[in-house]
């Protein structure tokens, strides 16, 4: 899930995806 504003490829857009991964398998686990 992309925020809104923040383009796909910029670093702020990257640090998003990789803390809604951690988040995930946080949650996962």
């Amino acid at each position: 899930v992309l925020s809104p504003g923040i383009e796909p490829g910029s670093p702020a857009s990257q640090a998003n995806i990789l803390s809604i991964k951690l988040r995930e398998q946080l949650e996962a686990g």
